[in-house]
């Protein structure tokens, strides 16, 4: 017991703590990713890999989406049924809200979708 409540009293046990302290905040804030939001874009491709649907649009990303994709969580059907009305309709997408989620040139994916 005496030992311990040295070790505590110790620097050691408090670089350690706030080292993990760090280490989390870090690890949660890499895991959300990063939003972006553009409006007015027109789709240009529509596609699945795997079980994962994805769509282009024509005008830039604001983020470095790997293979200029955004990809669309596999259970939010009803988000792929909507660009894909807005795509056989030829109508832009009002607004969409993608995360960037490892950094630069890694996968984005849809967060919100409207159609105008």
């Amino acid at each position: 017991m005496f030992q311990f409540s040295n070790f505590v009293k110790s620097s050691n046990f408090y670089k350690s703590m706030a080292l993990l302290s760090l280490s989390l905040m870090s690890a949660s804030s890499h895991a959300q990713g990063v939003s972006f939001d553009v409006a007015g874009v027109t789709i240009t491709t529509v596609g699945v890999h795997g079980a994962t649907p994805y769509f282009r649009i024509q005008e830039p990303l604001a983020a470095q989406c790997a293979y200029l994709l955004i990809y669309i969580p596999s259970d939010k059907k009803s988000m792929y049924a909507q660009v894909l009305a807005a795509k056989l309709a030829g109508r832009k997408l009002s607004r969409v809200n993608y995360t960037l989620t490892n950094g630069p040139n890694s996968e984005c994916h849809a967060v919100v979708v409207e159609m105008e």
